[in-house]
C-alpha cells in the first residue's frame, strides 16, 4: 500500500516543503562562503565521506523500507501524513532558526576562532546544537512520511550517527578555541535533547 503522500493532493504540500527545507539549505550555503575568512578551518575529510555514505544509504532505506518489510508499515491514513508533516516542518524551523541565531558563526563547515562568541539566544537557550537536532526532527518527519518503520529507522538511524560525529568534532574545537566560555556554556545545556543528551 502505497503512503498516503502518494496518492492525495497532499503529495504536493510534501513537494513544496521538501523543496522549501533543501533551498534555505542551499541559500545558506551561498550565504555563509564569505563569512570568517580569519577563521581556521578544521579538516574532516573523513566525515564528508561519512555524509555521502549516509546519503546514499538512507536514500535506499527510505525507499526501500516498504518493499523490504511491507508489514512495518505505520498506515497510508491522512493521520500518519499529518503527524509526519508536522515534524518535518517544526525542524525546519527550529533549523532555520538556528542560522539566523548563529548569524556569521554558522557555517557548514567547522570554522572556529580565538575570538568567537558562544552564542546562546534564541534556540541555542536550551540545547547546543539545535541546528542539528532540527535536521534530525526533519528527518524523522520524512520518516513518518513515508509510512514505514523500517525505512524510517533506515533513514533515520544513519542520521544520527553521522550528527553525533559531526557533534564530536565540533565540540572538540569549541572546546580548545572558546575555552572556558563554552565549557561554562556546555555545563548548563545538553547537546541535542533537552534534559537527555
Amino acid at each position: 500500500m502505497k503512503p498516503y503522500y502518494q496518492n492525495h493532493a497532499a503529495g504536493l504540500l510534501f513537494l513544496f516543503l521538501v523543496i522549501a527545507f533543501f533551498g534555505m539549505e542551499i541559500i545558506q550555503f551561498f550565504r555563509q562562503r564569505g563569512w570568517r575568512k580569519h577563521a581556521t578551518r578544521v579538516a574532516t575529510p573523513a566525515f564528508w565521506v561519512g555524509v555521502v555514505v549516509w546519503t546514499i544509504v538512507a536514500t535506499v532505506m527510505l525507499h526501500g523500507g516498504s518493499r523490504l518489510a511491507p508489514r512495518a508499515g505505520m498506515g497510508d491514513g491522512a493521520a500518519v501524513f499529518a503527524v509526519g508533516m508536522l515534524l518535518f516542518a517544526a525542524g525546519a524551523v527550529l533549523r532555520w532558526a538556528s542560522f539566523w541565531a548563529l548569524g556569521q558563526y554558522f557555517t557548514f563547515t567547522v570554522d572556529v576562532s580565538a575570538d568567537q562568541d558562544v552564542v546562546a539566544r534564541g534556540p541555542y537557550r536550551v540545547v547546543r546544537h539545535p541546528g542539528y537536532a532540527g535536521g534530525l526532527l526533519a528527518m524523522i518527519g520524512i520518516g513518518v512520511i513515508y509510512a514505514n518503520w523500517v525505512g524510517l529507522a533506515g533513514f533515520v538511524f544513519p542520521c544520527l550517527v553521522v550528527i553525533i560525529w559531526r557533534i564530536q568534532i565540533e565540540e572538540a574545537a569549541l572546546f580548545r578555541t572558546a575555552g572556558p566560555a563554552y565549557r561554562t556554556y556546555a555545563a548548563h545545556h545538553k547537546r541535542l535533547v533537552p534534559l537527555v543528551w
